[in-house]
């Protein structure tokens, strides 16, 4: 029997003033040409057309704490699901017989991942060639200081991302006091701390400092999508997420590298501001299928480790591939033509040009509020406001000022 969609009580982005639009020809002609160049096909996913492909184990369906900006409803998780060895042995020479190893990265993901730290060190161990990447809470790496030592031995092909607000729950206000171990640890293994806002109150913006201050590489922010929060207190994000850019890149010297953020002068928002032309690029999915795939103890092929609670996205097995005919490549083909016509009335983008959408949907959640993974959840587009006056107040600013032309030198 198949699970039904899972629908979540939400707020609806409510439109004022709403009125009958066409979108810009380009956008309608854009998603005619990704569509017949792939998108979500299996041919898309097998024959390498990306730089990489990624792998994502789910270690275990399980977690140890209950954050209230989590973006899978705690009625998804699930005891005793454990990965194996003998499911990750048998992944890998799925992974081998069926992509380019060289092109190959592999997620370790939940749940929490360390809650399965044996098979986390199996995997590591025993495929030293893979790059890892292990995202996780880090509460069970403060309980067990061997797991971070164990990591600290394996720097060069496992890095660690660790969402860094989770542990104040457990932890209480001095929680980054407490979490030093994994902050330095962070820095050794060349991996994030990702700090989700869930409330823009002004100690928000302290506790951000002090991860630049401290410091640690890489800090990548953003706002909790999930819940009103992020409707009733839009402007307070927009006027925190400002207040950041301004010490992040106009404070002394810019801190380029330093923050997911930059990935603002690579956007057409920017490009929009400096008066280049606009990118063709696709509104902006998550990759989900066509870039990731994620396995769980079974051995069941899902888009994404969200997916994964869906029985009807099933896209196969590591044992017998990918089913052509599953509905996630049978269905995405119709759902996609609908896009354009969901965001008909957008509120987000400048002239209604979903070029311009600056964050990537979630499929899986919006699937999961609106039974459709290409219909926009509501607080997608709230959280794509926040996102939007953020890269735009960016980049005219430094545009203004010149940085940009710093930031071009390499990267742009």
């Amino acid at each position: 029997m198949q699970m039904q969609p899972f629908h979540v009580a939400m707020s609806v982005f409510t439109l004022e003033g709403k009125k009958t639009v066409d979108f810009p020809t380009n956008c309608r002609d854009l998603i005619k040409q990704y569509k017949g160049e792939g998108m979500f096909d299996i041919g898309t996913i097998i024959d390498g057309k990306q730089e990489y492909t990624t792998i994502y184990f789910l270690m275990t369906q399980d977690c140890d704490l209950n954050c209230q900006f989590c973006y899978q409803p705690k009625e998804f998780r699930q005891k005793n699901t454990n990965i194996s060895q003998k499911i990750i042995d048998d992944t890998m020479n799925f992974v081998f017989r069926t992509f380019d190893e060289t092109r190959i990265k592999v997620s370790l993901f939940g749940g929490e991942p360390f809650l399965n730290f044996e098979m986390i060190k199996y995997l590591v161990e025993k495929y030293p060639m893979i790059r890892f990447l292990a995202t996780t809470n880090g509460y069970a790496l403060l309980e067990h200081p061997e797991y971070i030592e164990w990591i600290r031995n394996h720097k060069h092909n496992l890095k660690v991302s660790v969402s860094i607000t989770a542990l104040k729950q457990k932890l209480g206000s001095t929680y980054l006091q407490q979490a030093k171990d994994i902050l330095d640890l962070v820095n050794y293994n060349n991996g994030d701390v990702h700090y989700v806002i869930a409330d823009p109150a002004p100690e928000t913006y302290d506790e951000i400092i002090s991860l630049f201050e401290y410091p640690v590489s890489m800090v990548r922010i953003s706002s909790a999508r999930h819940w009103d929060a992020i409707r009733e207190r839009n402007d307070e994000f927009i006027t925190l997420f400002k207040r950041l850019a301004d010490y992040l890149y106009f404070s002394g010297e810019p801190k380029f590298g330093r923050c997911q953020w930059d990935m603002a002068f690579r956007h057409n928002i920017y490009k929009k501001n400096k008066q280049l032309p606009i990118k063709n690029v696709p509104p902006t999915f998550c990759g989900c299928g066509y870039l990731y795939v994620a396995v769980n103890n079974k051995g069941d092929l899902y888009p994404c480790d969200f997916f994964a609670n869906f029985p009807e996205l099933k896209m196969g097995d590591i044992y017998t591939g990918f089913n052509e005919n599953a509905i996630f490549f049978k269905k995405m083909g119709e759902w996609i033509e609908g896009l354009y016509e969901d965001c008909r009335d957008c509120q987000v983008c400048e002239n209604k040009d979903i070029r311009l959408c600056p964050r990537a949907m979630c499929l899986a959640e919006n699937y999961l509020v609106t039974g459709n993974p290409l219909s926009p959840a509501p607080n997608h587009c709230w959280a794509n406001r926040i996102e939007y006056q953020l890269f735009d107040y960016l980049t005219k600013k430094a545009i203004e000022l010149g940085i940009d032309k710093e930031y071009g030198k390499t990267d742009i």
